[in-house]
């Protein structure tokens, strides 16, 4: 008997010869035993962005700076404002500090009150309701003249040389400019920067 005509019956009642039904029955079970090919040596999705995918490492948390009360200000969660926020940018003394979370930039200036023998530094935007002329440092006032240093609230430091004394947490010095109120809050964790964008 030829062995290459013998009928045989497959599981669903469709009669094949023998050399082609075992054909199709081992391509079957090779399509059920592959592997997939799609999952990843090590486990993570296939549209997940590596340094590798790119050739860069992966982006930072940007920095955006917006306008702020006598400056500016930086940080993850500011609107984009500006394209620059420095010291030079918010004026002719300004200052910045920064710190883990944020960097701000302050204009500050000295200013002689118009109407008396009184000059005071510090934020431009609290000194320059006494005048708009801005100053680096006071000038040579009457010996009669006190000049006293706070810089105990970082946020509104002030040096005013006028004829009252020194109040308490006022350090007497010799005269007033924009470096005595250039300060940051070390308790902050603030840090001096000549830039924060």
């Amino acid at each position: 008997m030829n062995k290459e005509n013998t009928i045989v019956y497959a599981p669903s009642g469709i009669s094949q010869r023998t050399p082609t039904f075992r054909v199709c029955m081992a391509f079957f079970f090779l399509l059920i035993a592959a592997p997939s090919c799609s999952s990843d040596d090590d486990g993570g999705s296939d549209d997940a962005t590596t340094s590798s995918d790119t050739g860069m490492p992966p982006a930072q948390d940007e920095v955006l700076c917006e306008a702020s009360t006598g400056g500016c200000r930086c940080s993850e969660f500011a609107d984009d404002e500006l394209t620059e926020c420095s010291a030079t940018s918010v004026g002719d003394f300004g200052h910045c500090c920064e710190s883990s979370s944020s960097c701000q930039c302050v204009e500050t200036a000295c200013v002689k009150w118009v109407n008396g023998d009184v000059c005071e530094c510090g934020p431009f935007e609290i000194v320059q309701v006494w005048g708009d002329v801005k100053l680096e440092s006071c000038p040579i006032l009457p010996a009669e003249i006190t000049c006293c240093l706070d810089v105990d609230i970082p946020s509104s430091p002030s040096c005013k040389c006028s004829a009252d004394a020194c109040g308490v947490g006022e350090t007497q010095v010799t005269n007033c400019d924009v470096a005595d109120v250039a300060v940051c809050s070390t308790s902050l964790g603030e840090v001096a920067t000549s830039s924060c964008l």
